[in-house]
């Protein structure tokens, strides 16, 4: 195969164009994908494949990109060497630089020896696509790859990127905020929440939320005096499980108002909807789970008869736009600013 005959192909079920070397491999599309084009050179020591699927609805393109990545890496066995977060066009990418041991290889790829891989992944509204290249890990066809890599693209009919969001300040009731995207109420039937909003698009989520609960608990006897306690007893009796833990936890101020802030990782069940029929798969994600916990960042005020509750999902307590957004609470009636 000569390197230098490079040809566009298309997927029109998929809506993207890539460009690859030499003649397409006649290899079936595997399943859970809509479309691949691929090509081999077993006198190089190199295949390249690019493929498109579904997403799955729940979760987020970062969620996806994360476990989907992982899952891929732990079927082969492979070991990590690098972790890059992409952007083609406006979608979200990562890719991985992986040493694959030989006895772990494909079945399908003949040539004796280790194997490099390096493994793209976007996401395009409901669309993911994929893009591998495996190689002989002595072979010399950096410049293939790269070339591979540089000649996908995106064309007109794959699902638009989704529009930045900006950061605005939302009213919710008596309070504000700020916060990117547009404040969409949650309708969780609770005892005791007033208010549920998160913040986002339809096409684009975020990790802040924002609610209100009532400070009265049920059956409660009086003993909660201390704000520091009864935010504490919020959380522990209406946010965490038997399998939350607590990572930090400090109390303080905010606009005269008692204030608690945790950081924690809640230990929920895989849901059901991931590879419901194949228990191996459902065993590799929950490993990669158990080794890449989410933290959560909550921020508990009590504002008079209220309990106001910031959350931040999956942001290290340093960032500077979580930051914003925690400092950014407000409360506009008069009789409860000090």
């Amino acid at each position: 195969m000569a390197s230098d005959s490079w040809a566009e192909h298309r997927s029109t079920r998929c809506g993207f164009a890539v460009k690859l070397p030499g003649s397409l491999s006649l290899q079936p599309t595997p399943p859970g994908l809509l479309d691949q084009l691929a090509t081999e050179d077993n006198l190089a020591q190199i295949a390249l494949l690019a493929s498109c699927g579904d997403v799955p609805t729940a979760g987020s393109p970062g969620e996806f990109l994360e476990i989907t990545s992982g899952v891929i890496a732990r079927q082969l066995h492979a070991t990590i060497d690098r972790r890059v977060e992409l952007d083609r066009q406006g979608r979200p990418g990562l890719e991985l630089i992986m040493s694959v041991p030989e006895a772990n290889k494909p079945p399908t790829i003949p040539w004796p020896g280790d194997l490099s891989y390096r493994l793209r992944l976007y996401v395009a509204g409901t669309r993911q696509y994929q893009l591998h290249a495996l190689h002989a890990a002595d072979s010399p066809v950096d410049d293939m790859v790269e070339r591979f890599f540089a000649g996908f693209r995106l064309l007109d009919e794959a699902p638009a990127a989704a529009p930045p969001l900006t950061w605005s300040t939302h009213r919710i009731g008596d309070l504000t905020v700020e916060a990117p995207g547009t404040a969409q109420p949650l309708h969780a039937m609770l005892e005791g929440l007033l208010t549920s909003v998160k913040f986002g698009s339809h096409e684009r989520s975020t990790p802040y939320a924002l609610s209100v609960w009532t400070h009265e608990f049920p059956g409660e006897s009086g003993e909660l005096d201390d704000p520091t306690q009864r935010l504490r007893a919020h959380f522990m009796l209406r946010i965490a499980t038997e399998h939350t833990e607590i990572i930090k936890e400090s109390a303080g101020t905010l606009a005269g108002r008692p204030m608690l802030e945790l950081v924690y990782r809640p230990n929920l069940p895989l849901p059901d909807h991931i590879a419901p029929k194949d228990a191996r798969i459902r065993d590799e994600v929950k490993e990669l789970i158990e080794r890449n916990p989410s933290e959560f960042r909550m921020r508990l005020v009590l504002a008079g008869d209220r309990i106001v509750q910031l959350l931040v999902a999956g942001a290290t307590p340093n960032e500077p736009e979580p930051e914003r957004f925690l400092d950014s609470l407000r409360l506009s009636t008069p009789d409860q600013d000090p």
